[in-house]
C-alpha cells in the first residue's frame, strides 16, 4: 500500500505490458481480415484471368468467377472466402466479439465483488492467452469467430478489473501535506493517478506496434493469432504467481 511501494510498481509493470499485447488483439482485427487480391476468370473461356475486386455488381456478374490471388496474404477473408454472400460473416464475428465483451462484464464483475478479484482478474486473462492461442489453429471460421467471441469476455473484464485492482492496492486511509501547494492528498492517490495513465500509454503504444507486426507477419492470421498475441500472452500467465488478492 502507500506510494510507489515495490509491490505496485511490479503490478503495474506487469499490468502495462499485458494491456500493449491486448491492444493488438482489437487493432489488428482490420489486418485479420484483410482482403486479398482478388482474380477474375470468365467462365466461358478460363485463360482470360483479370485483376478484380469483390464489389457487389462484381460478385452479382455470372458470367465470371471470382477468387483470391495465390500471392496475396494469407488473411481470414482468403483462407475461409469471406467475400461475396460470405463477407457479411466478417461484421457478425467482430459484433458478437463486444456484445459477449459486454456480457462478461456484467456477469464477471459481481462475481469478482463475490468471490475475490484475483481469480477473476487472472482467470480472465489466461482465458483470452488460451482461446488467442488456440484459435490460431482454427480450420473453420465458425470456431475461431467462438474462440475470439470468448476472447472478448476475457479482454473486457480484465481491463476492467485492471483499474480496479491498481485502486485497491493503493493505500486510502492516510494523507500527507504537498509542501507547494498546502493540502493534503492521500498517500496512494499519486499512484493510481499516474498508473492508470501509463497503462493506457502502453495500450496505445501496443496500437502503433499493430502496423509494423501486421507488415512483418504479411497480414498472415495465423502468425499475428500465435507470435504476436497468443505466445506472449501464455508467457505473460506466470506473472500471476506475483499478484496477489485485492486488499478490499
Amino acid at each position: 500500500a502507500g506510494d510507489q511501494h515495490k509491490y505496485q510498481i511490479r503490478m503495474f509493470i506487469f499490468f502495462a505490458l499485458q494491456w500493449a499485447i491486448l491492444a493488438l488483439t482489437l487493432m489488428g482485427q482490420p489486418f485479420l481480415f484483410k482482403n486479398p487480391e482478388f482474380v477474375c476468370t470468365l467462365k466461358s473461356n478460363s485463360s482470360i484471368a483479370f485483376p478484380c475486386e469483390a464489389t457487389i455488381s462484381t460478385c452479382a456478374n455470372t458470367s465470371i468467377t471470382i477468387t483470391p490471388s495465390p500471392d496475396s496474404p494469407e488473411t481470414l477473408t482468403k483462407s475461409f472466402n469471406l467475400y461475396c454472400d460470405r463477407a457479411p460473416l466478417i461484421a457478425v464475428v467482430q459484433a458478437t466479439f463486444f456484445v459477449t465483451g459486454a456480457i462478461g462484464i456484467v456477469i464477471f464483475s459481481y462475481l469478482a465483488d463475490k468471490i475475490g478479484r484475483y481469480i477473476i482478474l487472472a482467470g480472465s486473462f489466461s482465458l483470452t492467452a488460451v482461446m488467442m492461442f488456440t484459435a490460431s489453429f482454427a480450420t473453420a471460421y465458425g470456431l475461431f469467430g467462438a474462440l475470439l467471441a470468448v476472447c472478448g469476455v476475457g479482454i473486457n473484464v480484465f481491463v476492467t478489473l485492471c483499474f480496479i485492482s491498481i485502486a485497491e492496492s493503493s493505500s486510502n486511509n492516510k494523507s500527507r501535506w504537498v509542501s507547494s501547494n498546502c493540502f493534503p492528498v492521500n498517500l496512494g492517490e499519486i499512484f493510481r493517478q499516474i498508473s492508470n495513465i501509463l497503462v493506457l500509454i502502453c495500450w496505445a503504444l501496443g496500437e502503433m506496434l499493430t502496423a509494423p507486426l501486421a507488415y512483418a507477419a504479411d497480414s498472415n492470421w495465423r502468425q499475428l493469432c500465435r507470435y504476436c498475441v497468443g505466445l506472449p500472452l501464455l508467457i505473460m500467465i506466470t506473472f500471476y504467481f506475483w499478484i496477489y488478492e485485492s486488499p478490499k
